[in-house]
């Protein structure tokens, strides 16, 4: 392989930064006319923002920007990086409460961070690793929000991390530098036994977002995600208030995660939004309750109380009922669902990341069985042949790689990796929307609400590849889910949904009277507990800020419309989560104070 594509393609950015600083193997000669034209012909051929990159480099190598685009840069602009003496790693933020500080820039503008106590002293964090950032101007005007988590290490790096899932600033302020500042403040004030943290950026709102992270400082900043990062336009979707005079019908707009726009078949059954009060949604929440969790569901606790114990065991149950329900049909493409660094160190695969890689079964190949994962699954493992013998001398079980229990295993393994998938997000990954697409057109869900700004190319392109797969998968869990339900003599579930709205979003939608008709995406997630449902609706479990509503959804819906739940494929158990096949309905509602 020739060195340039070589150092690209090893994934070591320390590495490659050094490559280009030291003159890209004699292509670039830094401090010389036309250097910069030379770096940027070079990492375009592999970087999506080679003029950002370039320019962090033309600084690393000369000890100044390149050109117009640099003296921007030297001014904080795109690029700059985190600077030494900058107020956020000073002492300038006020305590404001637990699990608060504030600081004000030279403009007036207040930056208030919001955590964990122990992330904001130095101390070790609690439960809660959520973080979140808002930016007022002097008039208290809300210009800039963010959203992150903090983490200890992430695939192959040691140490605190904080994962910034959401940034934005008003179009008015951007250029001030405002995102910039949020970075830093996360940097600075975010804190472990000390220790600051390195910030990964994902889940951007639009390229721009990408590229700007990407001009920040690499040693403290990294862009992840790349091969399933989904990069959404701005999120705004819509839905059809239907009320009793046709005239004020209109179109509102909802934020990312509302409901769109859509037509369910209507052999699927409607939702009945009439069981408007708690009382007489009990019944129903009762028996579906004992059926997945056992006599003693409790509707009144928050979850479960058995849910670290028994949910790894769904897990592995879902996976193996959804993999026998495919049949040995299914098995090699399944296998293929599994992780690929698995497959490859495992000796499955040949190690072509551009299609559906084919799986070998090598009779010569010798395995053995371990453990992984708190589901407790068993996975083959390769041995050397000495390990081999070793271990039947051990007494430990040493079969061959064309054994039937090989492939059946990493079927199971294929499933549980899919329904993984879902845990990440609904609609977050390339894969997760070319799964959305396989349900809308496995059960013939017609006008289902968009993901608006989804990359459709992307979308299709794996559709292409593996949305057979992909429809057998939902289908399996379709058909185990409505076994499951007869079984149990469940012919109606009941559905809650919490949300929130923009204070303006939330009124429309309250103030025209009636059931709002809301639709929603082909694979929808509801719960069968009103509390949980509150939780989302009361900012319990969102970082987004006093200026948003909350609201919860109810309704029945038939059991025909039910997709899963924890005990059959996709669904959370501590959630008590339910999902749902999309499509527009009528819903009841009821606001929630935060």
């Amino acid at each position: 392989m020739h060195p340039e594509i070589q150092i690209h393609k090893a994934g070591n950015g320390e590495a490659l930064i050094n490559w280009y600083n030291n003159g890209a193997n004699g292509q670039i000669n830094w401090g010389s006319e036309g250097d910069f034209d030379d770096c940027v012909a070079i990492a375009g051929k592999y970087l999506d923002n080679p003029q950002g990159f370039c320019q962090l480099r033309h600084i690393d190598a000369t000890g100044a920007p390149a050109g117009k685009a640099g003296s921007e840069i030297a001014k904080g602009g795109p690029g700059s990086g985190a600077q030494a003496g900058h107020p956020f790693e000073g002492n300038q933020w006020t305590k404001t409460g637990e699990g608060e500080r504030t600081f004000t820039d030279e403009n007036g503008n207040e930056y208030k961070i919001m955590a964990d106590k122990g992330l904001l002293s130095d101390g070790k964090y609690g439960n809660d690793d959520r973080i979140g950032m808002e930016v007022r101007n002097k008039d208290g005007v809300i210009i800039g929000q963010a959203k992150a988590h903090y983490d200890w290490g992430d695939k192959n790096i040691a140490g605190p991390v904080v994962k910034i899932w959401h940034i934005q600033t008003d179009e008015k302020v951007r250029g001030q530098g405002i995102a910039r500042k949020m970075v830093d403040a996360m940097r600075n004030q975010i804190k472990m036994m000390g220790d600051k943290p390195l910030i990964l950026h994902g889940g951007f709102a639009s390229q721009a977002g990408k590229n700007f992270a990407e001009s920040l400082d690499p040693k403290y900043n990294r862009v992840m995600g790349f091969e399933d990062t989904v990069w959404r336009k701005p999120n705004k979707v819509f839905i059809t208030k239907s009320t009793s005079n046709p005239d004020y019908t209109k179109l509102i707009s909802v934020r990312k995660g509302g409901p769109g726009s859509g037509r369910h078949r209507e052999s699927l059954g409607k939702i009945d939004p009439h069981v408007d009060s708690y009382d007489a949604m009990v019944p129903l929440v009762d028996k579906l309750g004992v059926a997945i969790e056992g006599e003693d569901f409790d509707r009144d606790s928050m979850e479960p109380e058995d849910s670290e114990q028994v949910a790894p065991e769904l897990k592995q149950k879902v996976a193996e009922n959804i993999a026998a329900r495919m049949g040995d049909k299914w098995a090699d493409r399944l296998a293929t669902a599994c992780p690929r660094f698995y497959l490859l160190e495992q000796g499955f695969i040949a190690g072509d990341f551009d299609v559906v890689p084919q799986v070998y079964f090598d009779h010569d190949s010798l395995y053995t069985f371990r453990s992984i994962g708190d589901e407790g699954f068993e996975a083959p493992y390769l041995l050397k042949e000495s390990d081999a013998d070793q271990a039947v001398e051990n007494g430990t079980e040493v079969v061959h790689g064309d054994d039937p229990r090989i492939k059946q295993r990493l079927a199971e393994l294929g499933a549980s990796a899919l329904v993984s998938l879902w845990a990440i997000g609904s609609n977050e990954t390339t894969k997760n929307l070319a799964i959305q697409k396989a349900a809308a057109e496995e059960f013939g869900l017609k006008e289902t609400a968009e993901w608006q700004g989804e990359d459709g190319d992307k979308v299709d392109d794996e559709y292409s590849k593996n949305g057979d797969l992909y429809r057998a998968f939902l289908r399996a869990q379709y058909d185990e889910t409505q076994d499951y339900l007869a079984k149990n003599g469940i012919t109606q579930v009941p559905l809650y949904r919490g949300m929130e709205f923009f204070e303006d979003e939330f009124n429309e939608i309250t103030g025209a009277g009636g059931f709002p008709e809301i639709a929603t995406r082909p694979l929808s997630s509801f719960s069968y507990d009103s509390i949980v449902a509150q939780k989302f609706a009361d900012g319990t479990f969102s970082t987004q800020g006093s200026d948003y509503k909350g609201m919860v959804l109810s309704g029945v819906a038939p059991a025909s419309r039910v997709f899963s739940c924890a005990e059959t494929g996709l669904g959370c158990y501590s959630e008590r989560e339910i999902v749902l096949l999309g499509g527009r309905d009528k819903w009841n509602y009821e606001t929630v104070a935060e």
